[in-house]
C-alpha cells in the first residue's frame, strides 16, 4: 500500500513538490537525529516540512499539500489525533492482507528518479 501511495502521489503531484526517501536511508537519519523521539513513532509514512508529521497527521498534510479540492482533507483535523491514529494503525496493520505485500519496492521510473533521495 505504501508503494502504491507513493505512485499515486507522483501522479497527483504535478508541481513535483514531493521528494521520497526510505525511513532507513541517509536522509531520514539526518532528519531524525534532531528529533530522536519522533523516530520511535515511525512505521511507514512521514511528512517532513520543517516539522515531522507521522501517521494520520502525515497523510492529512500530504493530501492537503496537493492543493485544490484535496485541501478538504483538513476537515479530518476536527477529529482528535488519537482517533485518527487508531484508524491509521488499523489500516496499517491490515494493509498486507487487503492489498497484498510486495517482496521489494519497485524501482522508480527514470523520469521520476530525481524525486527519490538517498
Amino acid at each position: 500500500m505504501c508503494n502504491n501511495f507513493v505512485k499515486s502521489l507522483i501522479k497527483l503531484d504535478k508541481g513535483e513538490v514531493f521528494k521520497f526517501a526510505s525511513t532507513k536511508g541517509v536522509t531520514a537519519k539526518k532528519i531524525f537525529e534532531k528529533s530522536a523521539d519522533q523516530f520511535k513513532k515511525v512505521d511507514s509514512v512521514v511528512f517532513y516540512n520543517k516539522k515531522i508529521y507521522v501517521k494520520s497527521e502525515a497523510i492529512i498534510n500530504i493530501i492537503c499539500e496537493l492543493g485544490g479540492l484535496y485541501k478538504l482533507a483538513l476537515l479530518f483535523k476536527i477529529l482528535p489525533i488519537k482517533i485518527l491514529n487508531v484508524l491509521y494503525d488499523y489500516i496499517a496493520s491490515n494493509r498486507n492482507r487487503w492489498f497484498g505485500k510486495l517482496e521489494k519496492c519497485s524501482i522508480a521510473e527514470k523520469k521520476n528518479i530525481s524525486r527519490f533521495l538517498d
